[in-house]
Order: structure tokens, then sequence, then C-alpha cells
């Protein structure tokens, strides 16, 4: 997890008429924003480098970069072959299941005998088809979620050695997959069939939507076997159920129905089992119709939330809608609104 400095600099004059202009120094993968008349820079949105969303700003730099350039920390695929930039999958998946339609991807985990454990295939799989999801520009909306009974049990222990270094396999498999997926442009649901526990739990946070199955449950079971929440599970949970609550799961390792997580904030909507398929399909058609560009300019505007103070937020803000306002999207859904109908958004 990447640490963030809260500056203690006085602000500078006109925020509260005292102090002298100081520049602000923010964390890691955060700009620098010089006084008051620093504006971020959406252009990359206009000028080709993303067709459809601003630059992504890695927490791993300080300057932005365009999203094909991005360089994550690679895993090796076992028994299969990787895919380069700009072609197709031509492997088999063994621990997944990769589907593209018209608007919406989908990624099924797919070991339920083992409750869908993630192991190393499993997590290199994953990184290889959440890059093969974001080459292709048609994709407006990503869905993962598991094959059986279980969403992600968490790591597969029944793989692991004895006297591993944990830290390690975090920077080289796990914080890699879960910055990849938080790269993404194009909205991701979590659609929690059933358990999540663990990396799986982490997985779930790591999108920006959970939907979850009348059986489903969250697990923050690292304490059981005297580890700590990783994958950004620290970074994620307090963010969405504040700190107080986040300590008590994650202390106690009590398990979260589908219920108790929509009423902390954890998931949108719960889903009947009878209806479970088709509500997730209709909601993801729902979510890949909606202008996509402007969404990947929230996603960058709100990861930026909790550690901006107001002027340079209000900033932010300020150049994004700059950038969404020159979208086809919002000429669209000015003549929608103007002719009374509903706007038929091209994610553009």
């Amino acid at each position: 997890m990447v640490l963030h400095r809260r500056s203690e600099n006085v602000p500078p004059p006109g925020d509260c008429g005292i102090g002298k202009p100081r520049r602000r120094s923010f964390g890691a993968g955060e700009m620098d924003l010089p006084e008051t008349k620093a504006q971020p820079d959406f252009s990359a949105a206009e000028n080709g480098l993303s067709k459809r969303g601003p630059m992504f700003f890695s927490p791993a730099v300080r300057e932005p970069v365009p999203r094909q350039n991005l360089r994550l920390a690679e895993i090796d695929l076992p028994a299969a072959k990787k895919c380069e930039k700009g072609k197709e999958w031509q492997g088999v998946y063994q621990t997944i299941k990769w589907e593209g339609e018209e608007r919406v991807a989908w990624i099924r985990l797919n070991r339920p005998e083992k409750m869908n454990a993630m192991n190393g295939t499993m997590q290199a799989e994953l990184m290889e088809a959440i890059k093969r999801t974001k080459r292709d520009e048609k994709f407006r909306c990503l869905v993962i979620t598991g094959e059986g009974r279980a969403f992600c049990s968490g790591a597969d222990l029944t793989e692991m050695g004895k006297d591993l270094d944990y830290g390690e396999i975090l920077r080289t498999a796990y914080n890699p997959l879960i910055l990849e997926l938080q790269s993404l442009e194009i909205p991701v649901i979590a659609a929690v069939n059933g358990a999540a526990a663990g990396a799986g739990f982490s997985l779930a946070l790591a999108c920006d939507l959970r939907v979850v199955h009348e059986s489903a449950s969250f697990h923050q079971a690292f304490v059981h076997i005297g580890l700590i929440p990783d994958a950004g599970n620290l970074y994620f949970l307090p963010r969405m159920i504040g700190y107080a609550k986040a300590m008590e799961l994650s202390l106690l390792g009590e398990a979260v129905s589908a219920e108790k997580a929509v009423e902390l904030g954890l998931a949108s909507r719960v889903i009947p089992a009878a209806s479970w398929e088709k509500e997730i399909r209709d909601f993801a058609e729902k979510v890949a119709s909606l202008p996509t560009r402007a969404i990947a300019l929230m996603k960058h505007c709100l990861q930026k939330t909790f550690e901006t103070p107001l002027p340079q937020m209000l900033e932010y803000e300020a150049a994004a809608q700059k950038a969404a306002g020159r979208t086809a999207d919002h000429r669209e859904g000015i003549r929608a609104f103007l002719e009374k109908r509903k706007a038929r958004f091209s994610g553009r």
C-alpha cells in the first residue's frame, strides 16, 4: 500500500486568510499543484493518449503516464503463452473464464472445487484478462464473478510452502494485480455470488461496484491465521465504511452477510438467487450504457478525494469537467435533454 503524507503546510492566502503561499507536498502518485492557479492536466483525454478517458496517475510514480505505457510488475504465466500487446490471447485459461460480449467483458474465477481460492496461475491469468479487457476499446464495463458457490475464498494455502516471504508475494503478485484493476478507466463490477474471504474480499473491494447474491458473505479472515488484511484491503475498507467499523471487522474476523454488506455500504444491492444471472446482466448493461469517459474522469477524481485539500480538489473537478464537456457523450446528453428523449451514449 502506498502511504500518503498529509501536509502540515499553512494554506495560501485566500484559503483562510493567513500564512504565506506554499506548495503542498503530496504523497507518491499525486500531482503537485502549485498554490491555487495550478490545474491538473486532463488533456490526454483529448489528445489521443486514451480515446475514452483521462491519463492514469500511477501510484508508483509522480508524473502522469499514458494508459498504454503503464508498466506494472509482470507475473510469469505457467504453462501458458503470454499475450503480447496488441495481440489477442492465444493460450487456454486454466483457472478463469473470460468472455467478451458487445459492451461488457466478464471474468469468472473458475476453481469451484477450491471455492475459487487464488493461486499463482489464477493471479497471472487475472492480470492477463484485465489487460486483455483494457486493450479493447469496445468494452465499457467489466464484471468479475465466481463459478460455483464462492466468489473467492482467498489465497490457496494448500499451495504455499514453508518460510515464505509474504511481503514479496504481495509486491510481485497481488499488488500489481490490484493496481492493474484500479487503472481501468471503465467501471468494474464485483458480482459476489458467494463467500468472499481474505484476498477474495480485497479483490471485491478493489472493484468500483459490488452487487451480491442473497447467499453471499464477506470474511475478513486474516486474523484467524495470524496475519493482517492485505492486497489493498486496509486502503479500501476504511474509506467505504469508516475507521471504527473497518477495525471491528479486521480485529474480530466475523462474517458479514449480504444484507449487512448493503447496510454498511460495502455493496449496492442484494439480488435473489432466482433472478441472479438476469439481474447481473441487466445491471452490467445499464452501467455499460453510461458515458464511459465521464465515468473515467469521475474515477480519477474520486481516487484523490481523501488525500487532496478542497482548493486542489476544486481544480481537479474543474479540469475534469472541461474534458468531459468536450466529449461526444456530453453533446448527445444535451441533445437528448432538449429533444426530451433518453440519451444514447457511445462512450466517446
